[in-house]
């Protein structure tokens, strides 16, 4: 899939609704062992994360006797953290590693992928929070800025996994990707949402 499937230069008009379902279907279809291997390992290593860590305050409150005290509260707070931490880490992976299998066709192993995408993980996370932090301050201020906030960066993630841009250069790059074409990608959305 070239890069227009992701996200349109200014000069190009948006393919019909049919031509881009069939085009994902099509892509979907070529990849699927892949693509859906790259929605569940996320999980998988999620859920490791959760028992590790649970199994760690599960002997934490054990070992203290199982009575909640601030000290004690203190203790749980480390083990908790990193575990966050790594499933922020997780997701972040499987999400760019998942756009990168779309933008390659599938024609990757999730090694590669994975490798690709690690880099990107830091520029994901900061782009993410900018992302909603953003959409969050236009819906504060009004619901309707959080709306066009919401279309014009809508291709920012893209545009890190694909480009290598990150942060609030990417989200310039997808609003200049937007331009123009904004009724008709809310058209698109509107009618794959009804769907």
């Amino acid at each position: 899939m070239d890069d227009t499937a992701l996200a349109l230069p200014a000069s190009t008009s948006l393919p019909h609704l049919g031509e881009l379902i069939s085009s994902s279907w099509g892509t979907y279809k070529s990849s699927w062992k892949l693509l859906v291997w790259l929605i569940i390992l996320p999980i998988l290593a999620t859920l490791a994360v959760v028992v590790i860590i649970g199994v760690i305050i599960a002997t934490i409150l054990s070992v203290t006797g199982g009575e909640l005290t601030p000290d004690r509260i203190a203790l749980l707070v480390p083990p908790a953290l990193v575990g966050l931490i790594a499933v922020m880490i997780i997701n972040s992976l499987g999400n760019l590693a998942f756009i990168k299998a779309i933008d390659l066709e599938g024609q990757a192993s999730t090694r590669d992928l994975i490798g690709q995408s690690w880099p990107l993980v830091g520029k994901y996370i900061i782009l993410q929070s900018l992302l909603g932090l953003t959409v969050l301050l236009g819906f504060v201020l009004l619901v309707i800025p959080g709306l066009i906030f919401s279309v014009w960066f809508m291709f920012a993630t893209f545009v890190l996994a694909v480009e290598g841009i990150g942060g609030r250069a990417a989200m310039k790059q997808s609003r200049a990707y937007v331009k123009g074409k904004f009724w008709g990608i809310v058209g698109r959305m509107l009618v794959l949402i009804i769907v």
